[in-house]
């Protein structure tokens, strides 16, 4: 009787490790799921990169088109000061005027 007893409590060798592989499948599982956030965030970073390739030559030729007309203003409303009627009807019926940059925010 005592050997029924101790044999029914001692599990066999498949029951002791029945626990190993649903924690192999969950850590499978879980660095599976971590190698596709991360080759998909590679992607996402490898496409951001493309994009900010191909739009840097417009933000340079934005760039330099500002600073042209910028110039061309300053021009004309130092011409409409001095006393030049034509630059003085482009400030009046254009309303230019000249507002220094804002300073970088700290």
């Amino acid at each position: 009787m005592n050997n029924e007893i101790i044999s029914k409590n001692v599990p066999d060798s498949q029951e002791r490790h029945s626990c190993f592989l649903p924690l192999l499948l969950l850590a499978s599982g879980l660095g599976l799921i971590l190698l596709v956030q991360t080759a998909q965030a590679f992607q996402q970073h490898v496409a951001m990169q493309r994009q900010i390739d191909q739009l840097m030559p417009v933000a340079v030729k934005a760039d330099s088109s500002q600073k042209l007309l910028q110039a061309m203003c300053m021009d004309i409303l130092k011409l409409s000061a001095d006393g030049n009627s034509d630059a003085r009807e482009l400030v009046q019926k254009f309303g230019i005027n000249f507002n220094p940059p804002a300073p970088a925010p700290r």
